[in-house]
């Protein structure tokens, strides 16, 4: 499977819209009605959201194309890159028809389709005699599908593209459909029987990469077009399949001892793929080992299923289970898991947490089971993030954990101030406060969301909506991962609210600061004050 094939040259920016003036990235024209028809689209033209000249993607189609970019403010403020620009990856037979800028709510219906993922930007495709689909897409660009049935998938799932162009496709069915592979006629990996659904990763070359989701059966290296199954690493030898943003698949196979252990890279847009081996893991070096090795000696649990935790989640779970404070009467977070679990009368060997990473559409939840059963941290993601993604994402769900085990181990409430203090701030009051997230609002809780910092995940929506838990889990996220960002805009914030002689600036400083020491003394130790 090895070859020697030069790589494609990287993708470049398209320049038919005019760099500047009318029409260009930094003043796209605005349609006259939303949605816009994208048989009526100039083909030399950038638009924007006619409700919201926020809304961080912009669109322009070359007549055959639609591409895709950050807004020009993203780009000066240097949250998004400039270039490459997306091409929109529409499923094959679908054409694009309209675009809908600013989606915020699940649950809505555009063409005969049903929005299930909320976006600032979505795109309703259609084929003829088959069921309308929408494309949501992501202030990172990142492209995400949702469907009941199609291309001879009939028990639904998900199609994720990445801006690197990397596409993952999540199929519910345990046989790959003929119109899905790509192929001109059915092969041999059309008879392969893949447990519990199958996954697929694309990325613009002759092969694609197949795996079953239950990760029991082997990798498939498929040839696109005849469905042939050109190369195959054993399920029973697969460790880890761990796919990035650039087209290429690190498969883990496990050897006869550890130093028998191997890493398969496969390029999936070298045409054929090129395939290299090293030995070793390259996922699972000495820093995992250690790192994996302190958060087991807390009494963690650690499961991964096809993926694998990165050294930054470790590391994260350490320090989060090793800080000290005074919150509800517990020194330290180890110490109100150790509490929970023996309250449940578990035993004293018995795991505090359960920490799990998997391959999937990305998501990640902190959970204490109502049942009582022991907090769950899991980790879902479809291709490698970034370390600050990893880190911030640990901390913030751990947060939740932490409130629910210490809440239900004091009152079971959540501090009335703290909820009164959530209030006045979830109210659109601090109207002087910059909308980065380019959401439209002006909720001064989006100081304490970490999306405002961290550049990663989709940040059309924040984490601090209405909801006073996920406002202190994005806090906590902030003031310990993000803290000269958290304080330099509270700031700013105070300085733009007391300009002219006002005190709204002021208002809001103290009201920040009264949060920072609410949630100190009850759940998360974050020490001194920085602001």
């Amino acid at each position: 499977m090895v070859n020697t094939a030069i790589p494609p040259a990287p993708p470049v920016a398209h320049h038919s819209p005019p760099k500047t003036g009318a029409g260009s990235r930094s003043s796209p024209k605005v349609p006259a009605a939303d949605p816009l028809v994208v048989s009526a689209m100039n083909t030399d033209t950038w638009f924007r959201s006619p409700s919201n000249a926020e809304n961080p993607v912009v669109a322009w189609t070359d007549g055959t194309n639609i591409f895709l970019s950050p807004s020009q403010k993203q780009i000066d403020a240097k949250r998004r890159p400039a270039t490459p620009e997306v091409v929109l990856n529409v499923p094959a037979g679908y054409v694009a028809t309209e675009l809908h800028w600013d989606q915020f709510k699940g649950g809505s219906t555009i063409g005969k389709a049903v929005l299930i993922n909320p976006a600032p930007f979505v795109v309703l495709v259609k084929k003829k005699g088959a069921d309308d689909q929408l494309i949501t897409v992501s202030t990172t660009l990142e492209q995400k599908l949702s469907f009941m049935s199609l291309g001879g998938a009939t028990h639904g799932g998900t199609i994720v593209t990445m801006r690197g162009g990397t596409e993952m496709l999540i199929a519910n069915d345990e046989k790959v459909s003929l119109e899905i592979s790509g192929g001109t006629a059915k092969g041999p990996i059309h008879a392969v029987k893949l447990k519990g659904g199958f996954i697929r990763y694309h990325a613009g070359g002759t092969h694609d990469l197949y795996m079953s989701r239950s990760g029991a059966t082997a990798v498939f290296l498929v040839e696109r077009s005849t469905g042939a199954i050109d190369g195959r690493f054993s399920g029973k030898t697969l460790d880890a399949v761990l796919a990035k943003t650039d087209g290429k698949v690190d498969v883990e196979e496990k050897g006869a001892t550890a130093a028998d252990n191997k890493t398969h890279t496969v390029d999936l847009k070298t045409s054929p793929p090129t395939v290299t081996a090293v030995q070793g893991f390259t996922s699972g070096g000495t820093a995992y080992q250690t790192e994996r090795a302190k958060v087991e000696a807390h009494g963690v649990k650690i499961t991964e299923k096809g993926a694998r935790l990165g050294v930054e989640d470790l590391s994260e779970v350490d320090k989060i289970l090793t800080e000290s404070g005074t919150a509800a009467g517990f020194v330290d977070t180890k110490a109100a898991l150790e509490a929970y679990r023996d309250r449940k009368k578990a035993k004293p060997m018995d795991p505090i947490l359960v920490l799990e990473k998997l391959v999937g559409v990305e998501y990640a939840g902190g959970q204490v089971p109502s049942d009582g059963s022991t907090p769950h941290l899991f980790i879902q993601e479809p291709f490698e993030a970034t370390a600050t993604n990893r880190a911030a994402t640990v901390r913030h769900e751990m947060t939740h954990i932490v409130m629910d085990v210490k809440d239900n181990l004091s009152s079971g409430k959540i501090p009335k101030r703290l909820e009164t203090v959530f209030k006045i701030l979830s109210k659109p009051t601090f109207s002087f406060l910059p909308d980065v997230e380019g959401t439209g609002s002006t909720r001064g809780t989006e100081l304490a969301d970490e999306s405002r910092y961290s550049g990663a995940g989709d940040t059309a929506m924040g984490h601090p909506e209405d909801n006073v838990s996920e406002f202190t889990a994005s806090f906590v996220t902030c003031a310990t991962l993000f803290w000269p960002s958290l304080t330099a805009s509270i700031t700013n914030a105070q300085q733009a609210g007391d300009q002219g002689g006002g005190t709204k600036g002021t208002e809001l400083l103290k009201l920040y600061q009264e949060v920072w020491d609410l949630i100190d003394a009850n759940y998360m130790p974050l020490g001194p004050r920085l602001y």
